[in-house]
């Protein structure tokens, strides 16, 4: 039994996601092999005009995976599944996500936006916070992008933060309706990696976006970026 799956705009690009990942997993050689993104894709019923799977989706789910479990065994003192995450997901697809990852005691699908910062006084930070935004921030302007670092900076005090951003040119075109095949177009991507940190294109022609790591010292944030972050790029 399938469940039939309808987004538009910014939510369907998790299926443009799900769909890059599972022709990955796929392949007799992938770069990252995950067989819950198969369980997934197969399970659900949905219009797949995404084209030829971008391998440039799963190299940036592999950026996003080597970094986050050291990271997390090294602040927390202890391996990653000790760990408690809490994900905001938006409410047109939260209903999904709970019947193939449901919310747990360590793991919550909140249906709100990632500009509600009402759940983070419920987040223990006393064994240190990863905030992991991955396929997030180019969907912002980049006042709000501002606006949630500085939020979730100025909370915790001390965090490691991970992001991907695509390049100036990407989102131009974006503006005027990129097209990643006849039948879908990418939405517009507001926000822009800055200049000299410009991200590589796929050979699909969807943009292969680079990944950075913001750490902070602990001391509070009043601008973004912010002189107490110190960048890592992730090649």
């Amino acid at each position: 039994m399938t469940t039939s799956v309808a987004l538009a705009g910014v939510p369907e690009t998790m299926l443009w996601t799900l769909h890059g990942g599972a022709g990955e997993a796929a392949r007799s050689d992938p770069l990252l092999g995950d067989p819950e993104c198969l369980r997934v894709y197969r399970s659900i019923d949905y219009v797949r005009h995404f084209g030829e799977s971008d391998r440039g989706l799963a190299i940036r789910a592999n950026a996003f995976d080597d970094v986050i479990p050291p990271s997390l065994a090294q602040r927390r003192g202890g391996p990653p599944a000790s760990s408690t995450t809490d994900e905001p997901v938006m409410p047109e697809v939260v209903a999904v996500r709970e019947r193939f990852f449901p919310s747990t005691d360590r793991h919550r699908n909140g249906a709100r936006s990632a500009m509600d910062f009402s759940p983070l006084d419920e987040i223990d930070f006393s064994r240190g916070v990863f905030v992991s935004a991955q396929g997030l921030f180019m969907y912002f302007e980049r006042s709000q992008a501002q606006r949630l670092c500085t939020a979730v900076i100025s909370h915790f005090g001390g965090l490691v933060l991970m992001f991907d951003e695509v390049a100036r040119w990407f989102t131009r075109r974006t503006q005027i309706g990129a097209a990643l095949t006849e039948h879908y177009r990418i939405p517009k991507m507001p926000w822009a990696s800055t200049p000299g940190r410009t991200p590589t294109r796929s050979a699909s022609g969807a943009t292969r976006s680079s990944t950075s790591t913001w750490r902070h010292t602990g001391r509070r944030a009043e601008s973004w970026p912010h002189k107490d972050l110190e960048m890592r790029h992730e090649r």
